[in-house]
């Protein structure tokens, strides 16, 4: 459930409740500059990125997008956009990096923001909206050859990022 409430716990109440197995992803709710409305991801079992008004009202799936996963999301000055650290559900496909888009709520338009092998998982704006502060996480894999008995000398054979060595992925 999401709720609202006054800073001292008064006045609480319920703006959307989903029921098992859906529900509202945790930290992943962020409210608007405007102070009108909530944005929030639905796992429904696929992540939809949904807004809701604050005094309350149905909650309203952002058209457009589809997104495989959602890991962060915030609100750009003028409360007309979404920036979401986020992977989006692609028609012949998934895109296998977390990445950076700023989401129009009206077109429901995602464009991305961010490319390459590197995951965004944490995205805030500045007050004026000409920065952002993103958490970027990298890993960085090799795979190796070497003879039996002689790993000391294993050469690369690749090397990459967010390349997997076969052991995880």
């Amino acid at each position: 459930s999401l709720l609202i409430a006054e800073l001292d716990g008064s006045g609480e109440r319920v703006l959307v409740s989903y029921k098992e197995p859906e529900r509202i992803y945790p930290r992943r709710v962020a409210w608007s500059p405007d102070g009108k409305s909530f944005a929030f991801t639905h796992n429904a079992p696929q992540k939809i990125l949904t807004t809701i008004a604050s005094e309350g009202g149905p909650a309203q799936p952002v058209a457009g997008a589809r997104w495989k996963d959602i890991q962060d999301l915030t609100w750009l000055p003028g409360s007309r956009y979404l920036l979401v650290a986020g992977t989006p559900r692609q028609a012949s496909g998934y895109i296998t990096t977390t990445q950076l888009y700023a989401v129009s709520l009206e077109r429901g338009e995602a464009r991305q923001i961010t490319h390459g092998l590197s995951e965004y998982t944490g995205v805030r704006v500045s007050a004026d909206g000409r920065t952002l502060l993103a958490l970027q996480d990298q890993t960085l894999a090799t795979i190796q050859v070497a003879a039996p008995g002689k790993e000391s000398e294993a050469r690369p054979l690749s090397a990459g990022n967010e390349t997997r060595d076969g052991q995880d992925g």
